[in-house]
């Protein structure tokens, strides 16, 4: 078994996630941690996954109300690669108003909640865990993951 990482699904190293306790550095949260959703739902991080430090090109999405998101271009959210979204369009109730793609080396990191899709929040957007993703992946093809 590899165990490196799949060029796919995750937050960087310093990306916010809401909290119980407010906003929360990635890095910081454990399972057991409750998660605050925008409808005011409450759930717990049961899985972390963290990785180690390897070039990922990663999305920046900045919308009109000045809040931005930086995450994987593979990540989901609303069931899209995060690469897919493209200036204008509406990511739940935001409007994109810029995107930038960047290649960066830095620790990487995804959650699991008892959400539907395992979904977490950052900065306001619901974004979908890719860890069932990895798992799949690694049933499918007996490696859990590829170093490019």
């Amino acid at each position: 078994i590899a165990a490196a990482k799949i060029p796919v699904a995750c937050l960087p190293h310093g990306a916010m996630v809401e909290t119980l306790d407010g906003a929360t550095l990635i890095e910081q949260i454990q399972a057991g941690d409750l998660i605050r959703y925008p409808d005011g739902d409450i759930r717990p991080v049961v899985m972390k996954y963290e990785f180690m430090a390897l070039p990922s090109e990663f999305v920046t999405m900045t919308f009109e109300d000045g809040t931005t998101i930086e995450l994987c271009a593979k990540h989901f959210i609303d069931g899209r690669f995060a690469e897919e979204y493209q200036i204008g369009e509406m990511v739940q109730e935001k409007r994109i108003s810029d995107v930038s793609k960047s290649l960066r080396t830095v620790k990487t990191y995804d959650l699991l909640t008892d959400a539907p899709h395992g979904s977490y929040v950052t900065n306001g957007i619901v974004v979908e865990s890719m860890i069932p993703y990895l798992h799949d992946v690694f049933e499918q093809t007996g490696v859990f993951a590829e170093v490019r």
